[in-house]
């Protein structure tokens, strides 16, 4: 069973019910494995892995990384291209829209933007570094940008038919204020696919609950 956090795990408060959390320790207790897919990095995604006292590996930053249950070994990663991200840092940037820069587990974000003009739904970006973004000198696991849901439709539009979108790279809409830049082959199902052959299973046995 996989379950994604924000709008399915964890409710309003960001905790796991009572109930839910019954169910899955019913589950696992019939020899299921559990484990979380979510677009979050490990820092904040671990809480709740081991909460629900996860035993199978943990899908991060949608698909971009994958991780042991315990979190202490990497089974999968990878990043956007360097420089090109970098161009796309600065074409958002000069529209005004908040980005975040998730470099390994650090969530960079601009100095000269550091607050996003629509506020977060969720604690995504909490444990922000300001940093100058233009001046990146590692590639990041993926760009986050935070804006107005008609803005973000706008900023798609403008990266598209500006040929911004890295080669490699797609855009993923992961809630109506997120708008996420990823490699190319990252998603949560293809996450999954690697935690199948890690745990030794079909991946048609794995269920999978989500908001989106």
């Amino acid at each position: 069973l996989y379950f994604d956090l924000d709008g399915t795990l964890l409710d309003d408060d960001h905790r796991v019910p009572m109930a839910l959390s019954k169910a899955i320790d019913k589950a696992r207790g019939r020899g299921l494995y559990v484990g979380v897919a979510t677009g979050r990095r490990g820092t904040t995604t671990q809480p709740y892995a081991e909460a629900i006292d996860a035993n199978a590996p943990v899908v991060l930053f949608n698909g971009a990384r994958v991780v042991t249950a315990d979190f202490k070994s990497t089974l999968f990663s990878t990043t956007l291209p360097r420089v090109s991200s970098l161009k796309v840092i600065e074409r958002v940037l000069g529209l005004g829209t908040h980005i975040g820069a998730y470099v390994d587990e650090r969530l960079l974000v601009d100095h000269r933007l550091p607050t996003p003009t629509a506020a977060p739904v969720n604690n995504a970006l909490s444990s922000r570094e300001e940093v100058d973004l233009l001046a990146l000198e590692k590639a990041p696991v993926k760009l986050l940008f935070v804006d107005e849901p008609e803005k973000l439709r706008e900023l798609r539009r403008l990266l598209t038919i500006e040929r911004l979108i890295p080669p490699g790279a797609h855009l993923v809409r992961s809630n109506p204020r997120f708008l996420e830049l990823l490699p190319d082959g990252v998603h949560k199902g293809q996450g999954l696919h690697r935690c199948a052959a890690h745990l030794g299973i079909d991946v048609r046995d794995i269920a999978c609950f989500g908001d989106d």
